[in-house]
């Protein structure tokens, strides 16, 4: 008999369980993967605009030549806002376009 975990704790909620370390491991990781989906696909994600993808700081950093320090003080200034999974740092492709565009226009006004 197969019950969800959250039913269990709710119906035993003293009850100690053992569990390999390797088997927590591979779970830990199927949901992370099974997250990481989810949050990729458009089909998954909660904002249902066109934009509503992720970008990850890697690519952040290759697409728009911007260097680990700069996503640093963005992350800190409230320029954008980080969605952390595990040790993934993703961000809204929306706010990252948003950004770029107000840097983009300040660039074309102090060139003038």
């Amino acid at each position: 008999m197969t019950k969800d975990l959250f039913q269990l704790s709710e119906l035993l909620p003293g009850l100690t369980v053992s569990v390999k370390l390797s088997d927590l491991l591979q779970a830990n990781r199927q949901l992370l993967a099974e997250t990481i989906d989810t949050i990729s696909s458009p089909a998954g994600n909660k904002d249902t605009s066109a934009t509503a993808s992720y970008i990850t700081r890697e690519q952040m950093m290759s697409d728009f030549g911007i260097s680990a320090t700069t996503l640093w003080r963005w992350d800190k200034a409230g320029y954008l806002v980080p969605c952390k999974l595990g040790t993934k740092v993703l961000y809204k492709a929306d706010e990252v376009l948003k950004v770029m565009e107000v840097k983009r226009r300040r660039n074309n006004d102090e060139n003038r």
